[in-house]
């Protein structure tokens, strides 16, 4: 990686998230209200015979939930264009300056919302990404 080390908010691939940026040539001002970086621990527990419950870490991954708190249906079209997929496709996910970590994308989730003028737009646009 060149330059892209530097302190990045969010980036994704090629795409750095922010004002003025534009993804596949579709111009875009909008940034994530938040980029939670966490970790999720992989385990399985059992009990055995005398009661005691054994719990054996299997192993830890990085997760990284990034949310939109309103978009417009053209700006939910490119997220989902870009990172709705059937396979495990894997997405190079780097934020707050820490280094790039191969992700896939574990869910999409929003909520449609009305304006008063009756538009169509989508508020509380959460992708999660899960280390591979």
């Amino acid at each position: 990686m060149e330059n892209n080390d530097k302190k990045v908010y969010l980036r994704i691939g090629e795409d750095v998230f922010g004002s003025g940026n534009e993804i596949e040539g579709v111009e875009y001002d909008w940034t994530p209200s938040m980029v939670l970086p966490s970790m999720e621990i992989i385990k399985n527990a059992e009990r055995s015979l005398d009661g005691s419950m054994n719990v054996d870490i299997i192993k830890s991954k990085k997760k990284i939930e990034v949310m939109f708190p309103l978009l417009t249906t053209e700006a939910l079209k490119v997220i989902m264009d870009k990172f709705n997929n059937d396979e495990l496709k894997p997405h190079e996910v780097q934020c707050y300056g820490e280094p790039a970590i191969d992700c896939y994308v574990e869910s999409i989730d929003y909520l449609p919302f009305m304006t008063a003028s009756e538009d169509i737009m989508w508020k509380d646009v959460t992708i999660t990404f899960i280390e591979l």
